[in-house]
């Protein structure tokens, strides 16, 4: 996102407000499968969209990139696959 503010929903339930620098949609983006959580704009947004063969150029030519996506992708999952603390 390179301007604006949206919500991340999975199942009707709000998990994550993302904005500028954030990114989404890159895991059905890696596997071509359908999405994991529906993405809403709160404000007027500006995105920059990629293709997935565009997105995998991207990654083959940054390691950096890559790496820090590996470590987005990583932490989602592990906010969605761990029970919360009592």
């Amino acid at each position: 996102m390179l301007s604006g503010e949206a919500e991340v929903q999975r199942d009707g339930e709000v998990v994550d407000i993302i904005g500028e620098g954030d990114h989404f949609g890159e895991i059905a983006l890696l596997d071509n499968g359908p999405r994991t959580a529906t993405v809403t704009a709160k404000t007027p947004l500006r995105c920059l969209v990629l293709s997935p063969r565009q997105f995998q150029d991207v990654l083959h030519q940054n390691a950096e990139i890559a790496v820090h996506m590996l470590h987005d992708v990583t932490r989602r999952l592990r906010a969605a696959t761990t029970p919360p603390k009592d």
